[in-house]
């Protein structure tokens, strides 16, 4: 399925199998892997899951992950409390992307919209 074809999708709606977490939240689809990417806060988790076949993957983390964005080169953008992560989903490394975080340790990075649109 290409990434034009999956817009014709909306309205069509089924759990996605094996895919459960304590706060699910941040999905982000990857068009080219036909994969869901989300994260799950509580666990501090990023998860990508296939439509069909339900949870591939599994990336743990130190910290709360809150959302997630997904870049050109198919990396993925991880806000933690207080950096930004980049994830290369192939071989798993993990590269600090910003973390110049200047605002109260009462204060975190939550989820947003990363896009053009």
């Amino acid at each position: 399925m290409s990434c034009r074809e999956t817009e014709s999708l909306v309205g069509s709606f089924r759990p996605i199998p094996n895919l459960q977490g304590e706060f699910l939240e941040s999905p982000v689809w990857d068009c080219k892997r036909e994969l869901l990417f989300l994260c799950d806060t509580t666990k501090r988790q990023v998860l990508a899951a296939n439509l069909e076949q339900g949870l591939q993957h599994t990336w743990a983390f130190e910290e709360e992950v809150s959302s997630l964005g997904l870049c050109e080169s198919g990396r993925v953008l991880v806000a933690l409390p207080r950096q930004l992560v980049i994830l290369d989903p192939e071989t798993k490394l993990r590269t600090l992307f910003w973390a110049d975080f200047r605002e109260a340790n009462t204060s975190k990075f939550n989820d947003g919209k990363v896009g053009p649109d």
